[in-house]
């Protein structure tokens, strides 16, 4: 049974008073865990212990509120207004209680590890006097990892549940708590074996899959792919799968290059993990900005040569394409449509080596061309400059060097633009090749 302490606020000095009380895990609800944080640690020094302890709980307590901020509103400046605006008993008072996990304190020196628990209608409440109410409440409880290791030893293969699973343990061994994103790792007892064999983790199953994810009530999962590439475990690749919403598959979003830079022990784990966790961020906060923005993709389209109407206020981003024959054209395409943050692309217009997209997009220019860049895609600048209010800026894309020199050219045939085969690609009447 764990120790929780009612945070209690009295104004005549500032002075934080503890009752202790029984466990509550189960009063604070599964459906409460966006709104528990836990991690937060102090180190403080005073002129005596009972000094130390109350000014580090009050650090505490903002640090909490901070971080669960972080978690509720994306939107940075948004974030920062409403933080400097705080006081400390507006905190108390959105705060059920909080657990010590772990303290120690000297005469002059209090240091500890909290974990807080938020009252969700009150946040809500908070929150949505302050203009953001669609983001309250409608995050997702867990994101559910599921690591898999692929040894370079084909005898050996991936394996996810088995004890060699390496990648698994170093995921145990870190501390998920302070994640921005709440994530968890199932445990691979004989329930999650039942239901998930290794094979289908390691095949990508969706099915299986969902079935993790139904019992551990997470909404989102990921399959975390670490791909030995030397058995010093200098370098690696970790392949990223998630959930596609339009099909029952699970979809490849990413592979990325991993370095142990520092040469430390699992150092190349710890890099795969913080880049996993990175994109789960990305991806956690582009969900919620797709709830909270105005879609734009029924926009009227007007004659003004851009695809929409003169009188969209929120207009799709507008970019041109570079590309130095129809194979990389089709390479782009597919990375632009498998980017988390792209909902849709429309090819504008059509010529020799370059070509007029409009990305209709979750988030900021920003946003869209941090994940670009990890799908293997520059995005530059704009280039044309401002055309007016409602005139769109003009972006540039085009493949990243490392990606252009690994996609092979294609020789044309009879003076055409060649492609990768099979069916040619879809071109518009419209579009003739200039």
């Amino acid at each position: 049974m764990r120790i929780l302490h009612l945070l209690l606020c009295a104004f005549a000095g500032v002075f934080l008073a503890f009752t202790a009380v029984t466990a509550h895990a189960e009063t604070v609800g599964e459906n409460s865990s966006v709104f528990t944080v836990s991690g937060v640690s102090v180190d403080v020094t005073a002129d005596n212990a009972a000094a130390a302890r109350n000014t580090a709980l009050q650090r505490a307590q903002k640090e909490a509120f901070s971080l669960l901020a972080a978690r509720l509103i994306p939107d940075t400046s948004r974030r920062t207004a409403l933080l400097a605006a705080v006081e400390d008993n507006e905190i108390s008072a959105l705060i059920e209680s909080f657990e010590i996990n772990h303290e120690a304190l000297s005469n002059v020196r209090y240091l500890a590890t909290l974990t807080f628990y938020f009252k969700p209608r009150e946040v809500e409440n908070y929150f949505s006097a302050r203009g953001q109410r669609n983001l309250v409440m409608q995050m997702p409880d867990t994101m559910l990892v599921l690591p898999v290791m692929r040894y370079s030893d084909l005898e050996i293969g991936s394996v996810i549940w088995e004890d060699n699973n390496l990648w698994l343990d170093a995921w145990r061994d870190r501390d998920l708590r302070h994640s921005f994103v709440p994530v968890k790792l199932p445990p691979g007892d004989e329930t999650d074996r039942r239901l998930a064999a290794a094979d289908s983790i390691v095949r990508h199953r969706r099915d299986a899959v969902d079935r993790l994810m139904q019992h551990h009530r997470a909404t989102d999962a990921v399959i975390a792919i670490f791909e030995m590439e030397d058995a010093l475990l200098q370098y690696a690749l970790l392949h990223l799968y998630v959930p596609d919403s339009l099909n029952d598959t699970m979809r490849h979003v990413q592979t990325i290059n991993l370095e142990n830079v520092l040469g430390e022990d699992n150092g190349i784990f710890q890099d795969g993990i913080d880049k996993t966790l990175s994109y789960l961020e990305i991806r956690w906060q582009d969900r919620q900005r797709e709830r909270t923005q105005p879609d734009v993709s029924g926009y009227p389209f007007s004659d003004n040569g851009y695809g929409y109407a003169d009188d969209a206020e929120d207009m799709p981003l507008v970019a041109d394409v570079a590309f130095a024959n129809m194979r990389e054209w089709l390479e782009i395409q597919k990375r632009l449509n498998d980017a988390p943050a792209v909902r849709n692309t429309e090819v504008v217009s059509l010529g020799r080596g370059s070509a007029r997209v409009k990305i209709d997009y979750r988030g900021s220019p920003e946003q869209l061309r941090r994940t670009l860049s990890q799908a293997g895609l520059d995005m530059a600048v704009p280039v044309s400059g401002l055309y007016g209010r409602h005139r769109p800026q003009i972006y540039e894309i085009q493949l990243s060097q490392h990606v252009f020199e690994a996609v092979p050219p294609a020789a044309p045939e009879n003076g055409a633009l060649p492609h990768d085969g099979g069916t040619a690609p879809h071109i518009p009447q419209h579009m003739q090749y200039q």
